[in-house]
């Protein structure tokens, strides 16, 4: 969904990804603004080879690599450190970032998180 073309920029447009809009829209419509939830970490979405999901029995061969987690936040408190994969949130698969902002805005962060770390899955209920 194109949102803005730059006249004389060599054909720059600005865009929102389809799967965003359709996300956003109806929340637009619905309530006027849409509210996100807030974890506090900084993360980048990773694929993980097939063959390693498979024998961690992982439901996506990807997810979020946490770069960062700031001080005081829901992801300190319950436990999340850089490192980490985030896998699931709220009973859902996270394959990336799109993944994890879209579950924390449906859901929040009351059902609790899945990662996976040092080759192992763990999970805990957020305090």
């Amino acid at each position: 969904m194109n949102t803005a073309v730059i006249q004389g920029a060599q054909g720059i447009c600005l865009a929102i990804p389809i799967d965003t809009a359709r996300f956003v829209i109806p929340r637009l419509i619905r309530d006027g603004r849409v509210r996100r939830s807030w974890l506090g970490v900084v993360g980048q979405t990773i694929q993980l080879s097939r063959r390693r999901a498979a024998l961690e029995h992982l439901a996506a061969a990807g997810g979020v690599l946490v770069t960062g987690v700031e001080r005081g936040s829901p992801a300190e408190r319950g436990g999340l450190r850089e490192g980490d994969i985030i896998i699931g949130l709220a009973g859902e698969v996270v394959s990336g970032i799109d993944d994890l902002q879209r579950v924390l805005t449906d859901r929040g962060l009351e059902s609790g998180w899945r990662r996976w770390c040092c080759g192992r899955v763990a999970g805990r209920n957020w305090e």
